[in-house]
Formats: C-alpha cells, sequence, structure tokens
C-alpha cells in the first residue's frame, strides 16, 4: 500500500526542533517538564515506527523492509501511540495541580490505567493469531478484524482525558486551556481521517501541532526558568506551590540561603555572581533533578524533585511524593553538606555562608502565604551556619515566623485600610513644590504598621499585586479629583516593585488606567527601584521600555543600595536619578562628599535630573543646592501627609505670595 509519508516528515523536523529547543532553553527539570519532554520522545518514535514502516526501499534499505521488522514497528507504533494520551492527561493534573488528588481516587486510578493494560496483551496474543494487523511475505501491511480495539482505547483516553480537562478549567487560563484542548479535537480528526484514509499519515502530525502550541503558551521558559541561576525560577516555585497548597497535597521543602549573598553581589559585581550562582545550583541540585531522559518518567508518576531560586540568594527544593522523614533529614544532610564549602571562581576562592532548613506541608505550614514568608525570614531565626528542620526551632522563633502580616494585608484591601500618603518634593530651580511621591501607609484596628513590614510581606505573598492596583488606581483618580496641576503639582512620582516590573500585562493596566481618568502620561512617573534592574530578565527590561514607550517618565530610585555602575544607568531610560538616604547619612564624611559632587556631575552630564531624598536638616539642604542638585525630598520640607492635608499645604506653601 503506498502511503503518503510527507506529513511524518514535516512532524519528525517540528518534534525534533521542540525536543532541541526544551533541552536548549533548559526545559528539562521538574515534573511538568519532565512529563511533558517523555511525550514529545513518545511521539517522535512513534512517528519515526510510522516513518519507517511507509517509507520506500529506496529510502531506508531493504534489509529493513522485512515482516518481523516492519512488525516489530507497528507494535512498537501501537504501544507508544495510546499511551500518549494518557501521559498528557498525567501533564495536564500535574500542570494544575490536582494530580496528587486524582492518583488518591481509587476509582478514578483504575479508570486511567486499566484500558492501557489491555494494550500489551493484546500485542503480544495478536503475534500468534494475526487478528489486530499483520504484514505478509511481500511485506504488505493488512488490518485485521479487531484493530478496532485498539482505536476504541485511543478514543476512550481522548475522551477520558476532555472530561478531566474540563473539570479542572476553572484552575487554568483561557490561553493555557485552548493550547491544553488543542490535543483533543486535533487528535480524534486525525484519528478518523487515517482510519478512513490509511495512506494519509496525520496523526503524528496532528499531536505535533499541539505539542507546538503547549511549548509556546504553557512552558514558557522566560516564566519558569531562572537565567542568573540556571534552574527553575520564582514564579516558577510560587506557581507550584500555590498549585500543591490551593489542592491540599502535602509536599516538604527544603530552603538554603547563602546569608552572604548581598555582600558577595557587591564585591564580585553582576557577572561572576552570576557564575557563582549556577556554580552552586550544580552542586545542590537533586540527582532525580538532573535525569532527563524518557526514563525518567517512570520516577515522575512516583515523586519527583525539583531546585528553584527563589531570589537574593536563596535557593529550595521541593519534593512532592512519598518520602520517608528519615529520607528528608537525609538529603536536607547532603544538601548542607554539598553547599558549605568556597566556591572557587576564576581563580578566586570565595567563602560561603550557609544556612538550610527543612519545611512539611500542611502539617507545620499550611497555607501559601505562610510558607513564602517563611520563605523571606528563615535564615533570621539561625544563627551562623547550620542545616535545622523548623520543628527543631525554639517554639517563641516558631511564632515568630507564622505570625506573618498577610491576614492583616487580605483585611485591609477588603475593608479599605490603606490610605494613599503624599510627599511634596521641592524644586530647587522654581522654589517651590513641582512634584510629590505617593506613599500607601496602613492602619489596621487603630495601629500604625510600617511600609518596611508589610511592603516585603506583600511581595512574597503575592498581594502585592492588589496593594499595587490599589496604588495606581487611587493615584490616577486622586491627581484628577484633586486637580493637582491648579495647585502646581506637575506630576507624581508612584513605586513600582520589582514583582510589579515582572507583571504580565503591566502596559495594558496602564492603559486602562489613563482611559479610565483620561489624564495625560506626563501627569505620572514611574520610580523603578535600583535593586530591582538587578534583574536580567526580558520581561523587566520590555515593561520598563514599555511603559516608557506610553509616554510616562521613568525615576531611578535608592540609587547607590544597589551595585551601582553606568551601564545601568544607561542601559534604561531613566530621567530622573533619585539618590538614596544612605547618601545623606553619610555626608559628614569627607570623602562621601567627593564622591556624591562626583555622582552628580555625572548624573547631570549624561542629561538626567537628581533627587536626593532624606533630607532633614537646612544644613544637608544648603548643600545639595549648592550642589546643583534639581530636587529635594525629605522631612526639612514636608512629611509624608494624606490628601486634604497635603492640597492645603500646597497652597499655602505655592501661592504664600
Amino acid at each position: 500500500m503506498n502511503r503518503i509519508i510527507y506529513f511524518d516528515v514535516c512532524a519528525l523536523l517540528l518534534q525534533g526542533i521542540i525536543i532541541f529547543s526544551l533541552y536548549f532553553r533548559k526545559m528539562t527539570s521538574g515534573k511538568i517538564n519532565k512529563l511533558f519532554i517523555s511525550f514529545m520522545w513518545l511521539i517522535f518514535i512513534d512517528t519515526l515506527c510510522d516513518f519507517l514502516s511507509c517509507a520506500p526501499v529506496n529510502l531506508i534499505g531493504s534489509l529493513a523492509r522485512s515482516p518481523h521488522f516492519l512488525y516489530f514497528l507497528s507494535s512498537l507504533y501501537f504501544l507508544c501511540r495510546i499511551i500518549t494520551p494518557l501521559l498528557y492527561t498525567a501533564f495536564i493534573g500535574n500542570a494544575v495541580g490536582n494530580w496528587y488528588v486524582f492518583r488518591k481516587h481509587k476509582v478514578l486510578w483504575g479508570l486511567y490505567i486499566f484500558p492501557y493494560a489491555i494494550v500489551p496483551v493484546v500485542i503480544i496474543l495478536n503475534t500468534f493469531k494475526k487478528f489486530i494487523f499483520y504484514y505478509d511475505e511481500q511485506c504488505n501491511y493488512h488490518r485485521g478484524k479487531w484493530i478496532y480495539i485498539l482505536y476504541l482505547i485511543a478514543v476512550y483516553y481522548i475522551i477520558f482525558g476532555v472530561i478531566y480537562l474540563f473539570k479542572v478549567a476553572n484552575m487554568l487560563a483561557i490561553d493555557k486551556f485552548i493550547a491544553m484542548f488543542s490535543l483533543f479535537p486535533l487528535n480524534a480528526c486525525a484519528t478518523i481521517i487515517q482510519l478512513l484514509r490509511p495512506e494519509l499519515l496525520v496523526e503524528m502530525f496532528a499531536m505535533t501541532i499541539t505539542s507546538l502550541l503547549v511549548t509556546m503558551f504553557i512552558l514558557r521558559a522566560e516564566e519558569t526558568i531562572d537565567m542568573n541561576s540556571s534552574t527553575s525560577s520564582y514564579t516558577a516555585f510560587s506557581q507550584s506551590l500555590k498549585r500543591y497548597t490551593d489542592s491540599n497535597v502535602p509536599v516538604s521543602i527544603i530552603f538554603i540561603k547563602i546569608k552572604n549573598s548581598t555582600s558577595l553581589l557587591s564585591f564580585l559585581g553582576n557577572d561572576t555572581y552570576k557564575a557563582l550562582l549556577q556554580a552552586f545550583s550544580d552542586r545542590i541540585r537533586p540527582a532525580s533533578d538532573q535525569t532527563t531522559d524518557i526514563l525518567s518518567i517512570v520516577n515522575v508518576f512516583d515523586y519527583s524533585e525539583q531546585l528553584f531560586y527563589i531570589t537574593n540568594g536563596t535557593y529550595a527544593i521541593l519534593f512532592e511524593g512519598n518520602y520517608t522523614e528519615e529520607t528528608l533529614i537525609n538529603e536536607r544532610n547532603r544538601v548542607f553538606s554539598a553547599a558549605n564549602r568556597n566556591i572557587n571562581i576564576n581563580f578566586i576562592d570565595i567563602p560561603l555562608d550557609i544556612c538550610v532548613c527543612s519545611v512539611n506541608i500542611p502539617k507545620e505550614l499550611s497555607t501559601y502565604e505562610e510558607v513564602m514568608d517563611f520563605s523571606a525570614t528563615f535564615d533570621k531565626y539561625i544563627v551562623g551556619s547550620g542545616s535545622f528542620a523548623l520543628s527543631e526551632l525554639p517554639e517563641e522563633k516558631q511564632h515568630m515566623i507564622k505570625e506573618n502580616i498577610d491576614t492583616i494585608i487580605s483585611e485591609a484591601l477588603i475593608h479599605d485600610q490603606f490610605e494613599m500618603y503624599f510627599q511634596p518634593i521641592y524644586d530647587i530651580k522654581e522654589k517651590k513644590f513641582t512634584c510629590c511621591e505617593a506613599l500607601i501607609r496602613l492602619h489596621s484596628n487603630g495601629h500604625f504598621i510600617p511600609p518596611s513590614i508589610f511592603i516585603p510581606a506583600a511581595e512574597k505573598s503575592g498581594a502585592i499585586y492588589n496593594i499595587g492596583d490599589f496604588v495606581f488606581d487611587n493615584t490616577f483618580k486622586l491627581f484628577k479629583e484633586y486637580n493637582f496641576r491648579d495647585i502646581g503639582i506637575k506630576y507624581v512620582e508612584i513605586n513600582m516593585s520589582t514583582i510589579q516590573c515582572m507583571k504580565d500585562n503591566l502596559k495594558d493596566s496602564l492603559q486602562e488606567l489613563l482611559y479610565k481618568y483620561n489624564i495625560p502620561t506626563d501627569y505620572i512617573n514611574f520610580e523603578i527601584t535600583e535593586t530591582a534592574t538587578d534583574y536580567i530578565q526580558d520581561i523587566v527590561t520590555k515593561n520598563i521600555e514599555e511603559v516608557h514607550r506610553l509616554g510616562f517618565e521613568i525615576t531611578l530610585d535608592d540609587y547607590g543600595t544597589g551595585y551601582s555602575n553606568l551601564r545601568r544607568l544607561t542601559s534604561f531610560p531613566f530621567n530622573i536619578i533619585k539618590l538614596d538616604k544612605s547618601f545623606v547619612d553619610d555626608l559628614n564624611k569627607p570623602k562621601m562628599k567627593a564622591v556624591m559632587k562626583n555622582t552628580i556631575n555625572m548624573i547631570k552630564d549624561l542629561g538626567d535630573k537628581v533627587v536626593v531624598e532624606g533630607v532633614e536638616d537646612k544644613t544637608t539642604a544648603d548643600w545639595f543646592i549648592n550642589n546643583k542638585c534639581d530636587f529635594i525630598q525629605g522631612f526639612y520640607y514636608a512629611k509624608p501627609m494624606p490628601v486634604n492635608e497635603f492640597v492645603e499645604f500646597i497652597k499655602s506653601k505655592n501661592f504664600k505670595d
């Protein structure tokens, strides 16, 4: 039978590109990635079997055209072909975090596994009875009358997968749902076409199209891979943890902290520090997380270990599955032993200050917010280096860890307990207040909670998105409602956190606010902290550039707190540089004055304006005025105040003559 093999050739080429891209982009760790890689290898083997069994002799040689070899190829084809939708369903379940719950349901698990168990039995029996398919002496392929058994099992798994996908649809974004769903109609149509027209080899081509959609819309490297450490990213950790806690899946986590990471970054610089993180990642990576071959799928069904880089020298190894306490203790000790040694980078022997702590969820910490807060604070409760379990820490320290701010933040958002304050900024040239900074304050049950407490907690828990939306919306609203321009305020500075800089739809949300309040973009400046620019991910750079293209001015905030360099100042579209308060605090030191003069001159030579914050006395203010700063912000001129008080203050100062 002459068959058209061009679909298989195209499918093999596309599959090769997809598999290569997964390995090239280092999308090889973690249960979801491993499941998909195994899925890709299976359909590659499937397509190759299909191609070899149908290709002309002049392409593959006469030795491959024997009935026994062709029978082997077709048997392997059916074994792999029917397991692919079964494996795809497992991929869906793990992508939404529901797979552990599904596996615990014995009836559903039986309905999932049992039909496939029929396939190898049927293939073995077919060797003797020829009731499914066979090849004659002339190598012609023939279907038996029971071939439909295999097709019925394939259809069964398609229906099973569709039902399961719709059951968990509420846990997926619409683009991810469509990408995952595409396999089922494409696969069904291709199966029907190939059943009616056996010479059209379209089944594997249809599977390949789905695979391409999945890699485009679900397995996004920029979201899941941290390029600094070559491990899974903070976003991937947050999403995985959220899936497990929402589904009540028990997991264990080992947190590892390089306690001297900040000083190492300042000493080594970005490039060497990045090399340090990558070398450290290789040291502590679990053995199973390094396995990337198709056989790793056997282990992935029972358990998984995945290494994540969170931020600021903090790692997490997440364990899902049937791990004993003894296994976790051994793994924690292995990690500490591997981590607690100097690393040699570029012939520099770098000392590391390491602490390791493990936690069981939901036994010791139960909510997503608690775990994220713990990841940011656990090293503060460990004196020196060491390896501990959360249960081994003193009771009062456990209480301090668990008693986090997240519940207060959540209630404050619900009950409108956040309030916008504005701090005037003095314009030296115009000798009046021409701009201000928007600040958020929290009063809960009569108590003032400083931003230094609730902002870091919100960034770790994800509540910073809601707080950021509150700040953006209320600042736009109050600027227009109180006619800030009429009192001489040209623009408001709004802080944009590192987390917000990585928000996918940042540009769209800002455009909605512009449309909603109908104000020009030059009414608003966005402050990006210097440490936010330490993130070299493409999404941060893209978002900053898109915000600037909308017409907003960009200010670099807290200049001097991070790894300051000229490249940072010239790589981003900053118009204003705000000097950190630490410069002001050390101004009494002669060397600092020299540094400040040179820094101000350098920024002015680049064409940017200079703001100094934290000025609290006349002597300091006069020094910065004499050294040609453009703006001064601090308690010497004005404190942050509620909007009504702010408006009256500005009127009294700007129009006092």
